[in-house]
């Protein structure tokens, strides 16, 4: 929140130049609001603030019609009131102005921060979604900060909303400071929505723009987008190669143009163990890991830069390595920094992958006392799959069991992994947990790249094991009957476990 606070303060500052968009005010308006503009920048900055609010309510008691004088003085008000952080006030002052000055898009920008920072994402969404239907330019380039925060108020509250903001901004070729990976992922959740609305053809242009294979590999396989496979195929190349090179040098060239962005140089990471470059991968990672000072600075961010370049040293071989930039963030605390226990359960997962039982089941448990406050039901879903399994492949059945038994609903709060816990454990139970994976629409696309061709040359025993158990269970006639109704199987040129 004190990062948007900051955004609407830069925001109203940029709104400035829009105003004079607005309809021309007369020329004694023009005297009396340029005045009071000067006499409110002079008791600000000699810390009268009362003195400022008091002028600007004598402005409107003077200034009743509505129109463009009224609403610069309502816009110095939302202004006064944003910067001693009356939020609720500054909204309600800038709402009526926005509609005064209906050419200042800059100020539609800044009242949909102010919305969302009061809590109403819905109608922070809803300003900026009208914005783009009358100015897509205007929206083309709206902070990704903002657009962050909008998404995450309206994705449970209202994803109507949220599915609209995201389609206006894309059709507007909105860039907003994202990353291609940040960008992708937004183009992969409007194309699956336009597929459930029954508007397939809306979502041609979009999908013609996605370069992350990993989410065109999602689109490649469900037959909901068949459609688009034809496309798909052409620009992904045999095997997706073409897709796979040309993310690896999107995402390294966003990566060395921004050095100091964590979010880019995990991107760029990812793209090379998609590449089968895991040493190439957690070298990248070594201007991070070798500066205790940086990661000091952003330890959560670094946190995922951390756990990217740790597994890549266990797919390149080096499982003590991985472990030991693990080690980076032993300082740190998961309770005091709720952000750092996703990175941490990520520990647990590449040790069940790559390392012992024992050592995965250690973990896991040492994480159990931060989970339950920092961690999410789905986060904790990770760490039950852990124990579970590993209690299992060290002959402690009764145990796996009981630990199960303590997160009920684990099917329904992490299905990913609720099927991996009943693969491992080699229950009749995995083909129904697969099938109900499969029949959630938000999450297909995930379950069918389980079944994907993938390279398994460079995996580790337990996950060749695995992949021999889910051949076997494809094979069976009600989940095959599935697999082929709602799937394809293809083949993909990347490491079993990076993709």
């Amino acid at each position: 929140m004190r990062r948007l606070a900051c955004l609407v303060a830069v925001l109203f500052l940029s709104a400035a130049p829009a105003l004079a968009q607005a309809p021309a005010p007369s020329r004694e308006e023009i005297e009396a609001v340029g005045a009071l503009a000067q006499r409110l920048d002079a008791l600000v900055k000699g810390g009268d603030r009362a003195a400022a609010a008091a002028a600007i309510e004598k402005a409107l008691a003077d200034t009743p019609d509505p129109g463009a004088a009224r609403g610069l003085i309502l816009t110095f008000k939302s202004q006064l009131l944003a910067s001693g952080g009356d939020v609720k006030g500054a909204r309600e002052a800038l709402e009526p102005a926005v509609l005064m000055l209906p050419n200042a898009n800059d100020l539609k920008v800044t009242l949909a921060a102010l919305q969302v920072s009061a809590g109403d994402g819905n109608a922070a969404a809803e300003t900026l979604i009208s914005l783009g239907a009358q100015n897509p330019k205007a929206v083309m380039r709206v902070d990704s900060r903002l657009v962050g925060a909008i998404l995450q108020e309206t994705r449970t509250k209202s994803p109507e909303a949220a599915f609209n903001l995201k389609l206006v901004l894309l059709q507007s070729g909105y860039t907003g400071g994202y990353g291609p990976e940040g960008l992708d992922d937004m183009r992969a959740s409007v194309v699956e929505g336009l597929a459930t609305r029954n508007r397939l053809d809306e979502a041609q242009p979009i999908a013609a723009e996605l370069r992350n294979p990993n989410q065109m590999a999602k689109l490649a396989v469900d037959r909901r987008f068949e459609r688009l496979w034809p496309s798909l195929e052409s620009r992904g190349g045999p095997g997706f190669k073409t897709a796979i090179a040309g993310w690896a040098e999107a995402t390294a060239a966003t990566s060395k143009a921004d050095p100091n962005n964590m979010k880019a140089l995990a991107a760029a990471m990812q793209a090379l163990r998609y590449a089968g470059k895991p040493a190439d991968a957690a070298a990248l990672a070594k201007p991070v890991l070798d500066d205790p000072k940086r990661i000091a600075a952003a330890p959560a961010d670094a946190g995922w830069v951390i756990g990217l370049a740790a597994v890549a040293y266990a797919e390149a071989g080096d499982v003590a390595g991985g472990e030991q930039a693990f080690a980076l963030l032993d300082p740190y605390d998961p309770l005091k920094d709720g952000e750092l226990i996703g990175p941490r359960i990520n520990q647990a997962l590449m040790l069940l992958s790559f390392a012992t039982p024992e050592r995965a089941l250690t973990v896991a448990r040492s994480l159990a006392p931060a989970a339950r406050t920092a961690a999410n039901d789905y986060g904790r879903g990770y760490l039950t799959f852990v124990e579970a399994c590993s209690l299992h492949r060290l002959g402690r059945g009764p145990e796996a069991a009981s630990r199960l038994a303590e997160q009920p609903k684990l099917s329904v709060d992490n299905r990913r992994a609720w099927f991996g816990t009943q693969l491992c454990l080699d229950r009749p139970q995995a083909e129904d947990a697969m099938i109900a994976w499969l029949a959630d629409p938000q999450e297909r696309g995930d379950a069918l790249l389980q079944f994907q061709r993938l390279d398994l040359a460079t995996a580790p025993a337990f996950e060749k094991q695995m992949a021999e158990r889910l051949e076997r269970l494809a094979a069976r006639p009600r989940l095959k009957a599935e697999l082929a109704r709602v799937g394809r199987v293809i083949r993909i040129a990347a490491p079993y476990t990076a993709f």
